[in-house]
């Protein structure tokens, strides 16, 4: 057996809805996290682990796995990161089963309900015929957010979800490597949903930082952005799930990363007022701002400009050529006019 059991049983805790223990026969049993019971969610059981056989099998979808590659796919952990961390767990089953209860109690739901992962080719292929699966994939292909050089390990969608229902869901990683999702942001994907609010926020929860699992020490700078999907365009790019971070974003970051410098990279200055205005109060404060040149006038964000290119990157050299600080970032920005 390649990792640890109690490994693939906090996996199965976290990832499977309504898990169970079979004293008797030492196995477990809970909702199947690939098919997720099909319309017998919320019912049925059909997903089980046998340690001793290192073997996980759904009934229902046929799923066959071992401990590697269900911790693998669930998890989106590299095997390095998975050996690194199967030898810490040396807890007991009981140990395991009570730490997952206690996470479940505080931390009740890590996804909105009964989420797909469309990253997944298994979960994908289940679906393959519902139209709200269908509309979802077209929308991460049109937008190229499943070949962005930045783009996180997993996108969601739940069918189901009260408040997330048909939105695609934009998960935020905590930064210590060990895949555990700690907020999320849903973006509405139909017009209806969108004209309530194209995005939301999990509730009764702190911001996170999207993508500051991905940021490197190879490039000194970290790009801070509004929304998720900008910062899946460009190298040690993140996301606020907002204009400007908060005390704990900032925090979190610095002491993390306390020798990088923070370059804003928001909408386009030339087309949008807000950005416009936020550009000048950052500007004021001494940050550094990336301020959009003329010639890309027409271009609303980042990602619009990658669609128009058919680009995956916007090269940081690119973003650091066009910063400003100061005095002539004021003056820089001195040259955009809105009309009234």
């Amino acid at each position: 057996m390649l990792i640890s059991p109690n490994l693939v049983i906090r996996v199965f805790y976290q990832y499977c809805k309504r898990p169970a223990f079979k004293k008797n026969a030492g196995t477990y049993t809970g909702e199947c996290p690939y098919c997720h019971e099909g319309k017998s969610s919320g019912k049925k059981r059909r997903f089980f682990y046998i340690p001793d056989e290192d073997h996980l099998y759904c009934h229902n979808c046929n799923t066959s796995k071992n401990g590697v590659e269900f911790v693998k796919e669930q998890t989106g952990m590299s095997l390095p990161e998975i050996l690194a961390e199967s030898e810490v767990h040396t807890a007991t089953v009981e140990e395991v089963i009570t730490k997952s209860d206690f996470y479940k109690k505080y931390n009740p739901k890590a996804l909105p309900d009964d989420s797909i992962n469309l990253f997944d080719s298994n979960q994908v292929s289940f679906y393959k015929e519902n139209k709200v699966v269908k509309d979802a994939l077209e929308f991460i292909h049109k937008r190229r957010l499943d070949t962005a050089v930045n783009k996180p390990r997993s996108l969601w969608l739940s069918l189901t979800d009260y408040t997330h229902k048909n939105r695609v869901v934009f998960p935020f990683y905590t930064p210590d490597g060990s895949a555990k999702i700690e907020f999320y942001q849903s973006r509405a994907l139909y017009d209806e949903d969108a004209d309530i609010a194209k995005y939301l926020s999990k509730t009764n929860s702190d911001k996170a930082v999207f993508n500051l699992d991905k940021v490197t020490t190879d490039i000194e700078y970290i790009f801070l952005q509004e929304g998720p999907i900008d910062a899946m365009f460009l190298r040690n790019s993140v996301a606020l799930a907002g204009i400007q971070p908060t005390e704990d974003q900032l925090s979190r970051m610095n002491a993390l990363f306390p020798m990088h410098n923070l370059v804003y990279v928001l909408d386009n200055q030339w087309v949008d007022k807000t950005s416009l205005k936020v550009t000048k109060t950052l500007l004021d404060k001494g940050e550094s701002v990336f301020i959009w040149p003329k010639e890309l006038i027409k271009f609303k964000d980042l990602n619009d400009l990658c669609v128009h290119l058919k680009k995956d990157e916007i090269k940081t050299e690119f973003i650091i050529k066009h910063t400003y600080t100061g005095m002539k970032g004021i003056i820089q920005l001195s040259q955009i006019k809105h009309g009234n």
